[in-house]
């Protein structure tokens, strides 16, 4: 058991003695690796130390170990300025890689900074020796950058990219790099900073050769697109292929184009590096380019640029309606060449900053070095017509600019333009100074000075000189104002507001004043004018001045509108603010105003705010007007003394006539005081009013900026008062005012005479633009109203009319005529020549008139009378409840009587007037004449002129009585038609008959009234003579027949017939005097004397409606008287009834006798 028990310890000894011999070797093992590594990692950092420091400084070096890493802080080259540091680089290795033999690293850059620059020129470097730590092979297998940045510096400018990150990998001797960039920018001492935009890189190597997959710049300037490759870093080689699409301007930056470029360009190009040396060349196209603020058009052309020998830039421009224009620059260092061919001029001066407004293309050369500009170019214009505003050349010119001496000079041997031929030459210094002169023949001063105006910006402060001719001026001094020399005889020529044949101009103007003399001879206008200003004072004289007034005026600058011949002389002085004018006039004529005045002569003076006439006189309006005129236009005062006489009051109001005398005086304040006087218009005419005189009283006054004008007279004969009162805004606004009164005597207003009335009215007046607004009310009230030509007379007559813009509104018209009732309404519109227009209608009822001699009727009527440019007529209808027409057929037909007119007829509103009126009468209508007595109904329409009217339609003849041979021949048929439209000639269908003795004997007629052919027949029947003898020797009739034969019968009804015509006649003469109504002369045979004949005149007259009393005797000579027997007869007729008659009587017997008829028709 013991011994057991001491085996077991023994064994527990020896383990636990080999656990100790394990820890100490291992022990041992650490403590050897331990001094191993601190051995180790002192050399390894002294050999850091070593490599790194003979190409870099460092701030810190350590070396960790978990897990192994190398940080180096602050590390930067040893060069001036550093071409590259790094705020830290760690450079981590993983363990297992510590036991191969190519080591892989991680290296990690904070914030480097690499600056490049093109490596100067000198002789060839050898191959550098690879960096190695402890001379053992390293591998990088990762690069990373966190907010780097690279810098490229060539010259003076300087490309930085800012923002940098990147990753780098690397197997074997293939590296790819990916960078990409917040932003890059370009600076340069010319051109300023300008930020190009983001930048992303990729790129793929393999030792020194590196290609570049995708270089991109995206930036709102635009974007650059590019690929390529290049060979090393410190001194690159480098091949770009690059697409661009970016604002000019960037292009401007980069490199350093002359002028100010804006605008969109693209294109195609490529860059370079070689053997240290940059070239880039481009392809370029732009649409929207602008050259130092000017358009260029549709541009295409190429680009080539490298920093030692300078670029070179050929263009074409197209622009719209141009030709097509072309530019050559080249430019190296600070020098830029150019030659046109042709080329616009615009896009130079506008970056020189001098307004060029010509339009012509140039040809020639230009070059800009040291900031001195020198140009010569030659204009080939054929054309000098102007192009709007901009000129036209043709010839040569130079152009100098020394920017840094800030002058400019121009110089041209002959130039051509719309404007003449000149030479010219300028020295401008930018900073004030000029010095100019021009000479040539101008056609035109005034271009001429526009053009010197805008090419020196300088606004000329003296008045215009216009004309052709030949001139001279110089500018010198100040160019902001400048001292101006003109001298210029021109023909024509102007100066200011007048213009003239010929003018000789000698001018001196400059900052201290203005002092010119012109002589102008014309026409219209001649002189000696004489101008000086300084500062504020201001002197002109006019000396020997004759002329056409408007011209005058003009050229004064005094803005009244007269006219006419004048002469005078005129002073006008201006000192410290204050005016003064003085002069004197005189004109055989002045017209203005729609007015014209004779013999005007007068003196004007302006002082201290007074304008005033002294004396003034002229003839005016067929009178003369005399006296003086003083205004204060400041305090309001005012001195007045005019009188006129005989003044044509149809001049002052066109549409009246007379002659006008007045008298205006008064001295006051305006405001205050009132001017007043007389005036009376002798012989006054004034539509509608007769001829007649107005006499009142004028008060003129000035209060409230307003003229007012008041105006109390009459109107002679008679009381025909009216007052008026208008007022004038001073302000140039409308006048306005009313005008009040009555007519009390209407023979002032009505045509004709006898009207009795009054006539209230109102008139509104006010000013509508350039006419004259005039509203008038009306009251006219009438107790007799005469109608000219007619028998009767309107009566208590009333109407409200109203007057406005032409045209007079009827409203209510109501009156009595002929027992009944008028009333009526309508406008009508009036015109120069009186009534242009006119729709009035017109109503009567219950009406009893004469319309013509020997007519009466009782009507109701409706007319309407319309009147326009077309038409003047007078429609309607006319209704006869009654009529009696005593006229005979072969009298005119008329609505009015003729008056006795005081000499010849004047124009009558009836002129020209035309009818269409119908006339209709149911019954009642009597026609009573020379054919007979009839009772009937018509149908009629007057047509035609009113003056001669002719009528169309019917009247039937219903009843009555119709006279042949002085028998009365009973209407069985009757009409009157009227058919023809151009006279009033009837045509008559009658047939009647009568009773003569014991035969019926019956009449018809048919035809023109002016060619009828009775047709007789008889029961019993008789031949026709014997029936023209039974009417003309009634009751003898039978003895007569059968005592004679043959042809003492038919010279018997000859002579009956001859003397039925003469008989008539006498009656129509006699009628009218005795009132018969039979008168007869009837041929008589006396049976005992058979060779002599005699005449029986019988007379009748009615004693009442159906009674008919009738005397007869013979007449003859006294020998035939001798041998007759016979004694005179007389005869009574008494019409019972239609039927029934009683005749009774003495025949040429002596005996009595009576008879009973009794009528009836089978």
């Amino acid at each position: 058991m013991r011994a057991h028990s001491v085996f077991r310890v023994r064994e527990q000894v020896r383990t636990v003695v080999r656990r100790i011999r394990r820890t100490a070797a291992f022990v041992l093992v650490l403590g050897a690796l331990a001094f191993s590594l601190v051995v180790g990692k002192n050399a390894l950092l002294n050999e850091v130390r070593r490599g790194i420091g003979r190409s870099f400084a460092y701030d810190r070096l350590a070396l960790s170990y978990l897990p192994p890493a190398l940080v180096v802080d602050n590390v930067r080259s040893l060069a001036d300025p550093p071409a590259f540091r790094a705020r830290r680089v760690r450079v981590e290795i993983p363990y297992l890689s510590l036991l191969r033999n190519r080591k892989v690293l991680t290296v990690v850059l904070d914030s480097p900074e690499l600056r490049l620059a093109p490596r100067p020129a000198g002789p060839a470097r050898g191959p550098r020796r690879p960096f190695s730590v402890l001379s053992l092979p390293f591998v990088v297998e990762r690069g990373i950058v966190e907010n780097g940045s690279v810098v490229y510096e060539t010259g003076s400018a300087r490309l930085e990219a800012r923002g940098v990150r990147g990753l780098v990998t690397q197997s074997g001797e293939d590296f790819t790099v990916r960078v990409t960039a917040g932003t890059a920018e370009f600076a340069s001492p010319k051109r300023g900073r300008r930020e190009v935009g983001a930048l992303t890189v990729v790129l793929a190597g393999r030792g020194d050769e590196v290609t570049v997959s995708h270089l991109s710049v995206e930036s709102p300037a635009g974007s650059v697109v590019a690929k390529g490759r290049f060979r090393g870093l410190q001194d690159p080689e480098l091949e770009l292929e690059a697409g661009f699409d970016v604002e000019s301007d960037l292009v401007d930056v980069l490199v350093g184009m002359p002028f100010a470029w804006q605008g969109r360009a693209a294109g195609e190009g490529r860059l370079e590096r070689r053997e240290g040396r940059l070239t880039a060349s481009s392809t370029l196209s732009s649409d929207t380019l602008a050259i130092s603020g000017v358009p260029m058009g549709v541009v295409r052309g190429r680009f080539a640029f490298a920093p030692e020998t300078g670029g070179r830039l050929e263009a074409s421009f197209r622009k719209p309606g141009r030709p097509a224009e072309s530019l050559i620059l080249t430019f190296r260092g600070g020098r830029v060449e150019g030659r046109a061919a042709p080329l616009a001029l615009e896009p130079v001066f506008a970056d020189l900053g001098i307004p060029w407004p010509v339009a012509s293309q140039a040809w020639g050369t230009f070059s800009v070095e040291d900031r001195k500009l020198a140009a010569e170019a030659e204009f080939r214009e054929e054309s000098l017509e102007r192009q709007g505003r901009a000129f036209a050349l043709r010839g040569g010119v130079r152009v100098g600019v020394d920017f840094p001496a800030h002058r400019v000079t121009v110089e041209s041997p002959g130039l051509e333009s719309s404007f003449g031929s000149f030479e010219a030459a300028a020295a401008i210094d930018l900073r004030g100074a000029i010095e100019t002169a021009i000479r040539g023949q101008v056609s035109d001063v005034a271009e001429t000075r526009e053009l010197v105006s805008t090419v020196l910006d300088e606004e000329f402060r003296f008045g215009e000189i216009r004309g052709r001719g030949r001139a001279e001026v110089r500018l010198s001094g100040r160019s902001a104002s400048p001292d101006v020399a003109i001298k210029a005889d021109l023909a024509p020529g102007g100066f200011e507001l007048f213009e003239a044949a010929s003018v000789a101009v000698d001018v001196q103007a400059g900052p201290g004043g203005f002092a010119g003399r012109f002589e102008v001879d014309d026409p219209d206008l001649k002189g000696r004018i004489a101008l000086e200003a300084a500062g504020e004072a201001v002197e002109l004289d006019v000396r020997d001045g004759e002329g056409e007034l408007a011209a005058i005026l003009h050229a004064l600058d005094i803005p009244v509108a007269l006219s006419g011949r004048a002469a005078g002389d005129f002073r006008m002085v201006q000192r410290d603010g204050r005016q003064e004018y003085s002069g004197v006039f005189r004109s055989p004529e002045v017209r203005g105003y729609g007015q014209t005045a004779g013999n005007v002569s007068g003196r004007l003076e302006w002082r201290d705010g007074v304008l005033s006439f002294p004396e003034l006189a002229l003839s005016t309006h067929g009178g003369r007007l005399a006296g003086r005129l003083l205004v204060g236009l400041a305090d309001g005062s005012f001195d007045v003394d005019f009188r006129g006489e005989e003044l044509d009051f149809g001049q002052v109001v066109p549409s009246a006539s007379g002659r006008l005398s007045l008298a205006l005086a008064g001295r006051g304040v305006f405001g205050r005081d009132e001017l007043g006087g007389l005036f009376t218009v002798k012989d006054l005419v004034l539509s509608p009013l007769k001829r007649t005189e107005a006499r009142g009283e004028v008060r003129l006054g000035v209060a409230e900026r307003k003229v007012n004008l008041a105006l109390a007279g009459r109107l002679v004969p008679g009381e025909n008062p009216f007052d008026a009162a208008l007022s004038f805004p001073l302000s140039g606004a409308p006048f306005s005012g009313v005008v009040k009164g009555r007519i009390t005597d209407l023979d002032l207003v009505v045509p004709w005479k006898g009207a009795q009335g009054r006539i209230d009215f109102t008139a509104d007046v006010r000013r509508a633009g350039e006419a004259t607004a005039l509203v008038v009310g009306l009251d006219l009230r009438a107790p007799v109203m005469p109608l000219p030509g007619f028998a009767y007379a309107v009566t208590d007559l009333a109407a409200g009319l109203r007057y406005a813009d032409g045209v007079l509104d009827v409203a209510s018209l109501a009156g009595t005529l002929g027992g009944g009732t008028v009333t009526g309404s309508g406008k009508v519109g009036l015109g120069d020549g009186g009534i242009a227009s006119m729709d009035l209608r017109l109503e009567g009822r219950g009406l009893v008139l004469s319309p013509m001699e020997r007519v009466r009727a009782q009507a109701d009527a409706s007319l309407r009378v319309l009147k326009d440019a077309k038409r003047f007529v007078t429609e309607g209808e006319i209704l006869f409840a009654r009529l009696t027409w005593r006229r005979e057929i072969y009298e005119e037909f008329g609505f009015s009587t003729p008056t006795e007119e005081e000499g010849p007829p004047g124009p009558s509103f009836f002129d020209g007037m035309s009818l269409n009126i119908r006339l209709r009468a149911d019954e009642n209508a009597v026609i009573e004449n020379a054919l007979g007595r009839f009772n009937g109904r018509f149908n009629l329409t007057a047509i035609g002129a009113f003056d001669a009217p002719v009528l169309l339609g019917d009247i039937d003849l219903g009843s009555g009585e119709f006279y042949f041979q002085d028998r009365s021949f009973r209407v069985i048929h009757g009409r009157l038609s009227f058919a023809d439209p151009i006279n009033t000639e009837p045509y008559l269908d009658f047939r009647g008959e009568t009773y003569v003795k014991d035969f019926r004997v019956t009449l018809s007629m048919n035809g023109p009234v002016s060619r009828l052919k009775p047709e007789f027949a008889s029961s019993p029947p008789l031949a026709p003579d014997e029936i023209l003898s039974l009417l003309a020797l009634g009751d003898s009739f039978r003895r007569m027949y059968y005592s004679y034969a043959g042809d003492r019968s038919t010279a018997l009804n000859t002579a009956s017939l001859l003397t039925y015509q003469i008989a008539d006649l006498a009656k129509k003469q006699t009628g009218g005097i005795f009132s018969l109504d039979r008168f007869r002369i009837d041929p008589y045979i006396p049976e005992d004397a058979p060779g002599g004949i005699a005449a029986r005149i019988t007379v009748g007259k009615k004693v009442s409606e159906n009674v008919l009393f009738l005397y007869s005797t013979i007449l003859a000579s006294s020998s035939v008287r001798s041998e007759i027997d016979e004694v005179p007869l007389f005869r009574v007729e008494w019409d019972i009834s239609r039927r029934f008659s009683l005749v009774g009587g003495r025949d040429d017997r002596g005996r009595l006798g009576i008879d009973v008829k009794f009528r009836r028709r089978f």
